[in-house]
């Protein structure tokens, strides 16, 4: 996009988000890590914010967007990861041909959105929820509260490149052993 394109942030969100369910769930998301960042006192976010956008071209594409916040200045920084997330969803399908192989051991359904994981819990209930932290959509911090709202008792496991204490202790709150 150009300046011309998206002069205002409010011009943004309905084209980088066009589906206004999508939108409304990240203008939620992207409130809640802004404030985050405020109540601990930083001028950056905390982590990056995963999100798949719409370019002008129409192609989609899966960003981490990171945020600082100096006087009166705002600096955003886009990293396109489409690749890095084509290279996730391969390898997701790798761990569950992997698990597949073990005959009658473990029933594997792969997704490769929190979305689908919700559809597909709904579908069929599981013993056992395996998701990584960053996830285009909703994040797998909040597929892990919404799926124990939906079948309590689930166990759930969360797996990241990028751990740290404050992300693992983030990950046990919202109910991940």
């Amino acid at each position: 996009y150009t300046r011309d394109d998206i002069p205002t942030l409010a011009a943004w969100w309905p084209r980088a988000y066009p589906d206004a369910g999508y939108r409304m769930e990240t203008q939620r998301r992207w409130s809640e890590a802004v404030q985050r960042m405020i109540d601990s006192g930083q001028h950056s976010l905390l982590e990056p914010f995963a999100a798949e956008i719409v370019c002008k071209d129409g192609r989609h594409r899966f960003v981490d967007i990171h945020m600082s916040v100096y006087a009166d200045r705002c600096l955003m920084v886009f990293n396109d990861l489409t690749q890095r997330h084509a290279d996730e969803v391969e390898l997701a399908r790798n761990i569950a041909g992997f698990l597949a192989s073990f005959e009658g051991e473990f029933e594997v359904t792969a997704v490769s959105s929190a979305e689908e994981a919700q559809a597909a819990l709904t579908a069929n209930p599981a013993d056992l929820l395996l998701t990584d932290v960053r996830l285009p959509g909703l994040d797998g911090i909040e597929l892990v509260r919404r799926a124990l709202v939906q079948q309590p008792g689930l166990r759930v496991v969360v797996m990241t490149a990028f751990g740290s204490a404050d992300m693992r202790s983030v990950a046990l709150q919202a109910g991940a052993i």
